[in-house]
């Protein structure tokens, strides 16, 4: 399908040399694994598809060693996994709720809900206004 007339690297992934392609550069730069990819299903890859190195190395553009996938399949798969989440019961209702580790911060008092924060917000205010001197 597509003509490679070289192979150069450029930063940490490989470019092919295909000026004819659709989505080259102004040098006639396309990235490597792409055109490989698009020579092996013999079409060019849609908006939203990514090639995902399966041995994450960036310079083994094998057929073999790459595949299609959706934006979100990519991200989803190279996320952070093992997230650790902590069990919490909320100031104001008193529901019991889960909340990432990294979104909770122990020196405030925890809500499961944006109404709750605000319940509990204007109880505050209501008490600051009753208690102070006038």
């Amino acid at each position: 399908m597509w003509n490679i007339r070289r192979v150069l690297k450029s930063g940490p992934y490989l470019v092919a040399l295909v000026p004819e392609h659709p989505k080259a550069n102004v040098h006639g730069l396309v990235l490597h694994h792409r055109v490989v990819m698009e020579n092996k299903l013999g079409r060019i890859l849609v908006a939203g598809e990514v090639v995902h190195h399966k041995d994450r190395d960036k310079h083994n553009n094998d057929e073999d060693n790459l595949e299609v996938m959706s934006s979100s399949e990519h991200s989803r798969l190279h996320a952070k996994k093992g997230r650790t989440f902590v069990t919490l019961r909320c100031f104001s209702c008193g529901t019991v709720f889960e909340r990432e580790i990294r979104q909770f911060k122990t020196y405030h008092e925890p809500h499961c809900s944006r109404r709750c924060i605000g319940i509990s917000t204007a109880v505050k205010r209501k008490v600051l206004r009753s208690t102070s001197p006038k």
